[in-house]
Parts: structure tokens; sequence; C-alpha cells
């Protein structure tokens, strides 16, 4: 069967020129808006929840987020990858098959869920419960699947981005009032509920049409052909999450999960670009798979007028010890060193990306899956061995590890494809870090929220001279893209 349109299929988009600069931009203003939200909302949720409550969603959204990748088989990466445009047998042959999968996940979840007090971790009586819904709005999530690929395929993250903030506000307005009213990890995974509800309402509104029902047997093997190994690798980038609730409890039971959690999201937070970088590079990478020479220059491109924005995360690492504290209260002052930590692995997280991107859209996906896997086993050695040692700080440097790892292991999988700028992307950083020290001494003298705001001051003026005095052409090139849509030189 095929689909039933209730809009005319969008064009193709066939290079990486100004749509995706329009959808960068696009996605950088959601970001902006996201995390400007996200921040205020994680202020006041701090102060009103436990690090015990953290610790308990930890757990609960990793049990949960283990199946995702089993749920998406892959299919919506190879949409997106495909040269050619989806027909509508494979369009509904992708929402068939998740649907079919998930159905059958939501099941084994609500079956299992007692299971969960048996982890050995203080786990509240009613966490069956919360893994129960936490399944139902994942479930809810993937309903976006189709439309998400779709409409991220032609590189229209407009609508998409939009949403995104909207399920944001819903999702922390209703985690904030049961959090007021004592509703504890609860908070989390009923404010994860009505996001997600909301977002694929208005996910379907803004792509305009309904996938039909039916699978093509044909078309599903050539979509897991790609899908399976795109999967497979994304599956043991995510084993990265499981390190905190699988290993945390080393450091000091579901307390100290709860401090590397909140520690981890803030690092995060504070990065925001790592998830642009992999929503936009895919496809648009993808559009020009046939042009190795043109991929090579864009990659390089990218990543070194990515890396001026990166390399702001200097100040929150530089500032970290007063920024927490100040902001969310002394009692989140042992999630200091995690955050710092992770805000450290961001830096790799964009170039990582795209290089990642790169290879997929390459065929590099066999490679991909190899060194992917390797990272993750060798990162589950590492880490517990970090955290028995060190506490806290260990798990911090455990994500440093996993970062570096990683993208090595990758610029070794797609070295005959393209290759990373890494003496610009260090002098780059350099920059970054020299200004975030200037940044760290105001905080010896001027301490609290003036402080601050002083040293953020003083990391603005010194890293914009650096860069206008040793990455002037850099710039210039690009502000160039952000203002025209093309490169200083061809891409």
């Amino acid at each position: 069967m095929t689909a039933t349109g209730l809009g005319e299929k969008p064009p193709e988009v066939t290079g990486i020129g100004p749509s995706s600069r329009t959808a960068f931009i696009q996605l950088l203003l959601r970001t902006g808006a996201l995390r400007v939200i996200t921040f205020a909302g994680s202020i006041v949720l701090a102060r009103l929840l436990l690090p015990a409550d953290y610790g308990i969603f930890a757990v609960v959204i990793f049990l949960v987020g283990i199946l995702v990748p089993i749920g998406d088989l892959g299919l919506g990466a190879a949409l997106i990858q495909k040269r050619e445009q989806p027909t509508e047998t494979e369009v509904a042959t992708m929402f068939t098959a998740q649907q079919l999968v998930w159905l059958g996940l939501v099941v084994l979840v609500w079956i299992l869920a007692p299971l969960i007090n048996q982890v050995g971790l203080e786990m509240p009586p009613d966490a069956d419960w919360m893994l129960r819904v936490t399944a139902i709005a994942i479930f809810i999530a993937h309903q976006q699947a189709v439309p998400n690929a779709m409409m991220s395929r032609i590189l229209r993250f407009g609508p998409l981005a939009t949403i995104e903030v909207v399920q944001q506000i819903v999702y922390l307005a209703v985690a904030l009032i049961l959090a007021f009213n004592g509703a504890g990890a609860w908070s989390f995974v009923i404010g994860l509920l009505a996001q997600y509800s909301v977002g694929t309402v208005l996910t379907y509104v803004a792509w305009g049409r309904l996938p039909g029902l039916g699978i093509d047997r044909s078309a599903l093997r050539r979509m897991l052909g790609f899908g399976v190994v795109f999967q497979l690798t994304y599956f043991t980038s995510l084993l990265r999450e499981a390190l905190i609730p699988l290993f945390g409890g080393l450091a000091g039971g579901i307390t100290a999960i709860g401090y590397l959690q909140f520690g981890q999201r803030l690092g995060r937070m504070v990065g925001g670009i790592d998830e642009i970088v992999a929503r936009v590079s895919f496809p648009a990478f993808s559009r020009i798979q046939d042009d190795p020479a043109r991929t090579a220059r864009a990659l390089v491109f990218v990543v070194e007028s990515t890396a001026l924005a990166v390399a702001l995360l200097w100040w929150p690492i530089a500032s970290g010890p007063t920024l927490i504290p100040v902001l969310f209260g002394e009692n989140w002052a042992p999630a200091v060193p995690a955050f710092q930590l992770t805000a450290l692995a961001s830096l790799l997280g964009p170039p990582f990306l795209y290089l990642r991107n790169v290879g997929f859209a390459a065929g590099r996906a066999q490679a991909l899956l190899r060194w992917s896997t390797l990272t993750a086993a060798v990162t589950f050695v590492v880490f517990p061995l970090l955290v028995v040692w060190l506490g806290l700080v260990g798990g911090g440097i455990g994500f440093v590890f996993y970062a570096v790892v990683q993208i090595i292991g990758c610029a070794i999988a797609t070295r005959d494809v393209a290759r990373l700028p890494w003496m610009r992307l260090f002098r780059i950083y350099l920059l970054g870090f020299v200004a975030g020290i200037a940044a760290a001494a105001v905080l010896i003298y001027v301490t609290g929220f003036i402080g601050l705001i002083v040293s953020g001051l003083m990391f603005g003026a010194v890293y914009g001279l650096l860069v206008l005095v040793f990455e002037r052409a850099q710039l210039r090139r690009a502000w160039v893209l952000v203002r025209t849509g093309t490169a200083a030189e061809p891409i």
C-alpha cells in the first residue's frame, strides 16, 4: 500500500549551499532558544529536586533508551542517505515496520518493568510504573520518525526547530509544576510524556501528510541494508549513555549517579551545537556523496568555521566552580568536575560528528561500526576503573577518554574519504583556552554572580581580540557563509 498524500511533495535538495545555511541558522536559533529556556528551567528544577531524583530518572531513561535503536531500525537514516527521492511505498514500509517493532517493545517493557527494583540501587517502589510510562512516551516520540526523516532529507528544519522549542516549553512547564508539588522523579517522566505527545501532533501538521500502512519486502531489505549497520553504529555510541547508570553508583550509589547525570546534561547543554551538526551535516553530505573532492573541501571548511563557535565552551569550563554553586545551589558543587569535563569532551563533538556523517554519506558504515564498537568496548573497561579510583572526577575523565578514542577511531575509519584539519582545530581551540585562563583569573578576585559577569566579559574581550588577530581570514569566510549561504572559496 502507498501513503495517502495530504500535500505536494517538496523538491529534493541537490547541494549544501544556501539550503544548508538556512537549515543551520534555523537550528542555531532554535538551539539558542532551547538553551535559554532549558537552562532557566534547569536552575529551578535543581533547586526543587534532589540529586537522587536525577539518579532515579537516569536509570529509568537508560533502560528505555537502550530499546531506541532496536525500534528505529535505522530506516530513517536510510531514507535520508538514499540518493533518489524515497517512494511512497518506502515511506509506508518504514512507518509500518517501526510501528510493529515498537508495539512489541512496549509490551516487553510492561511485562519486565518490575525487574527494575532488582538493579541493586535505591529505586523507589513505583519505579516500574516510571519505566512503563517512559516507554509509552518514547513510543509516542518515535511516531515523528517518518516526517522528521523526510523533512530532514530536504533540510526543511524551520518547522522542526519551532516544534522542538514548543516541546521543550511543554516539558519544562509540566516538570516544574509537578516538582513544585513534590512529585520528585515523576516530574521528568510526565514532562517527557507531555513533551512528545504535543510534538508528535505538531510534527504531522507541519509535514502535511500521513504515511500509509503496508510493507514491501524488497524495499524493507534495501533500507535495512544501510539502516541496520547505521543503527548498530548509533547503538554503540549510545552505550555512552549507559556509563552513568551502570557504573556511576560505584562513586556513591544513586546520589552519585544523580551528580554525574546532572553534570553531564549541563555540560552538553552549554555545548549544544553538536545536535545541529549531526542533523544538518548528514543530509547535506549525502546530497554530494558522488563528489569526493567537494566533500573533502566542505569538511575542512565547516570544521574550521564551527570551531570558532565551539571554542566559547572554554568560558563555562573555566567558570564551572563558581557557575554551578551560584546558579544551582551549593548542594550541586560535587557535580562540577563532571560538568567541566563533559564540556571539555564536547569540544570534540562537532568535528567527530562532521567526520562520522561524511563517512556515512560515503557508505563507510561498516568501518565506522567496527571502530565505534571498539571505542565502546575500551570505554566500558576504563570508565568503571576511573570511577572506582577517582570517584566523580573519574567519571568526568571517562567522558573525555571516550570522546578522544571516538574521534581518533572515526578519523582512521574515514581517512580515505576526508581528513580533519587537526592543527587548525587545535590552534582555534588554543585561543579559547587562553581566554578561559583570563576568565578564571578574574574569578580569583571577583566572586559570586558579579564575578561570573565580569569573567564572561573578560573572556569575550580576550577571545574576540585573539580571533581578530590570528583567525581573521577564517572569521571572514565563516561570516560570508552565514550571510550568503556560499563559501568564500567553492566547496
